[in-house]
């Protein structure tokens, strides 16, 4: 099961998001359910870089759902920039696509600090205990 980091409402205080920002015609409630779409899919992101799960009881955890809303608000900013100016940017002198993936780029040096470090820890053969049956 996917831990979920954060809430629609964390994402609406913090970023001020509400559902004319996207259409005149979007409901609340149907903001919500985009904003769950994407805590999920971002929340599924971050599980992948740390590889586990982090329970709400962790310590960690107000760490890690920190670095969730900051992503989420980059990807509702993104959102409502790519609204304003569609698919295409247009500067003095050249066209750009808006790409998406300015998202999550950071997300793993986020991260770094809340990932398990594993200490590999590794025996030699002339470390090796002696057998107790053969010690005399």
């Amino acid at each position: 099961m996917i831990n979920m980091y954060g809430t629609p409402k964390q994402i609406r205080e913090l970023t001020g998001i509400q559902a004319s920002s996207f259409s005149k015609f979007m409901t609340e409630e149907e903001l919500d359910a985009v904003l769950l779409q994407w805590i999920n899919h971002i929340s599924i992101e971050i599980d992948t870089r740390l590889k586990e799960s982090v329970s709400n009881s962790d310590s960690r955890y107000v760490g890690v759902e920190a670095v969730a809303l900051r992503t989420l608000s980059k990807l509702v900013g993104y959102a409502v920039q790519n609204r304003i100016n569609k698919v295409v940017q247009i500067g003095e002198f050249a066209i750009q696509v808006l790409n998406a993936s300015d998202v999550i780029k950071d997300l793993s040096w986020e991260l770094k600090p809340y990932a398990k470090k594993k200490i590999a820890v590794f025996l030699s053969s002339e470390e090796v205990m002696p057998d107790a049956s053969t010690s005399g």
